[in-house]
């Protein structure tokens, strides 16, 4: 069974040979493709970043005209600090990327044939998710008053980014991927950012509209989502949403996910970052992956283990991932 096989049947919960990996090279965001049975593709932007460095500072503005702030001596992405929509008097004039497909999408077909080659299982980047994109734009304040005072400014920056999205899934849906994911942390680390129900109004049509075309054209749906999201995963399974990763599944409560969750979505997930990886206790670790892969998925699938991509950013240890991965590999399959 190869990797592609591995990982649509557990998602599909037609019981794989063993539980996949999403796994990474320690220190950066590559993939070790040895070890991963998933590989991520990714379209290109059509207007190169613009990066100015202060000092220990690096601003970078993207072509939705978001400006991040880095530091040098800090390794994160760091965060948008400046949002070209905050004043709406900008909207009128603003420029929105152009779709163009074809100079988007030059050149990925090769990299999708080298994975497929590799019998891997491909998922297509849609970039941030519609809310992330949102408040990046508007900034986060502006954003969460325009839900309450200004409902029509939310809907026509949430039209025009989900259009954005649909485009880029037509153009991955020529590629023959088998997934398309975002990212959209909706959490803090007790409750939802927003209201549920708010969500439920207003949010939830635009992720059924994009996990629906995906769904539409073959392809499974993947979120990534931090923070506590406990109360919108039920909705987000009724939108189409196949695969949901978590960094931090205490967060939400394991045993909780399990109960409502189990063996309706697909869990990709890390050895939790927050409360066991960080300790370095390799017994923890243990006994957190046979937690994860008991407690969400089954022995028809529907557990993919994850390795946190930008683990130098926590602190953690080459060989506190090599725990992890062997800890992985000791629960990996269902007796």
């Amino acid at each position: 069974m190869d990797s592609r096989e591995r990982v649509t049947r557990t998602v599909n919960f037609r019981t794989p040979d063993r539980i996949p990996y999403e796994w990474y090279k320690h220190g950066i965001s590559v993939a070790d493709r040895e070890r991963s049975d998933i590989l991520w593709t990714h379209y290109k932007p059509l207007i190169p970043h613009e990066v100015e460095v202060k000092g220990d500072e690096v601003w970078e503005t993207d072509e939705w005209g978001c400006t991040w702030v880095s530091y040098k001596s800090i390794p994160t992405m760091g965060q948008p600090l400046v949002h070209p929509l905050q004043d709406w008097d900008n909207y009128a004039d603003f420029k929105f990327p152009e779709i163009d497909l074809e100079k988007r999408f030059a050149g990925v077909d090769e990299e999708v044939q080298e994975f497929r080659d590799l019998g891997k299982y491909i998922i297509g980047a849609l970039d941030f998710g519609v809310w992330e994109r949102l408040h990046f734009m508007r900034g986060l304040t502006k954003t969460v008053m325009d839900l309450h005072s200004h409902s029509e400014r939310v809907h026509a920056l949430l039209e025009i980014i989900t259009e954005f999205k649909l485009e880029l899934i037509k153009g991955y849906s020529e590629l023959g991927v088998d997934c398309v994911g975002f990212t959209d942390d909706w959490g803090d680390q007790a409750r939802l950012m927003i209201r549920p129900k708010q969500w439920e109004e207003v949010f939830k049509p635009y992720y059924a509209r994009i996990f629906g075309a995906a769904r539409k054209a073959g392809m499974h749906t993947f979120l990534h989502s931090c923070g506590n999201i406990n109360s919108i995963i039920g909705h987000l399974i009724d939108t189409g949403l196949d695969i949901i990763q978590i960094d931090a599944p205490h967060q939400n409560d394991v045993e909780l996910l399990s109960e409502r969750y189990r063996g309706k979505i697909c869990f990709d997930c890390c050895i939790d970052i927050q409360k066991v990886l960080v300790t370095e206790d390799e017994r923890l670790i243990e006994e957190e992956a046979k937690l994860l892969t008991s407690q969400l998925g089954l022995k028809e699938g529907g557990f993919i283990a994850r390795q946190y991509p930008q683990l130098v950013h926590i602190g953690v240890k080459p060989e506190v991932n090599e725990m992890a991965y062997n800890a992985f590999r000791k629960y990996e399959t269902y007796e």
